[in-house]
């Protein structure tokens, strides 16, 4: 739980919701990471040492709230276990980003920098807060992107302005299938930008 005025912490290599092999939940009543009013917070990394597993939790696994702005969450399995080919997921969403948080990063376009996203028991990432970015994730499939393990609704779920979903380089592509609903869902969203 990451709170306060504070901010420009890192969290990298750890499970958050599973046994210490990453292969099993054991889950945390809530969720697995709360951003409360925290900025420039770097969660995960480039490297696979820098990797979190955040999957088996009871609610959600990353929650950004209360004015949360310019976080990173790079290169983390999000509902997958360790090897990142098995259904883990958080019982409720991967990542939620409230009305309040802006300008967050959800993976970036450079090499390792793409989370895995899926097997989350309501949507991969919901999100109603301004100009976050979305690069170069898989969302909805194994971490290679070969097989589905789908989040049980949408991909990612989209309200708020500003948002970029994937790019035109090649890192910054998204790959967004397996899904139980849409891949990707606009609610009232504006100015949004999707591309590869």
């Amino acid at each position: 739980y990451l709170t306060g005025t504070g901010g420009a912490n890192t969290v990298q290599g750890n499970h958050i919701g599973t046994n210490s092999a990453g292969s099993a939940g054991i889950y945390n009543g809530g969720g697995g990471i709360v951003i409360s009013n925290a900025d420039s917070n770097i969660i995960g990394g480039s490297t696979s040492g820098a990797r979190n597993v955040i999957s088996g939790n009871s609610a959600y696994g990353i929650y950004f709230t209360d004015d949360s702005d310019n976080n990173d969450i790079f290169g983390n399995y999000v509902g997958v276990n360790a090897a990142g080919d098995t259904d883990l997921g958080n019982g409720v969403y991967g990542i939620y980003v409230d009305t309040s948080s802006e300008g967050n990063e959800i993976g970036s376009g450079v090499s390792g920098t793409g989370n895995v996203i899926s097997g989350n028991d309501d949507a991969g990432i919901i999100g109603s807060g301004d100009n976050t970015t979305v690069k170069g994730n898989y969302i909805g499939t194994n971490a290679a992107g070969t097989a589905a393990i789908g989040n049980t609704t949408d991909g990612v779920s989209l309200g708020g302005d500003g948002w970029i979903i994937g790019g035109t380089a090649t890192n910054d592509k998204n790959v967004i299938s397996g899904n139980g609903e849409s891949g990707m869902r606009l609610n009232s969203a504006s100015d949004a930008t999707i591309e590869g």
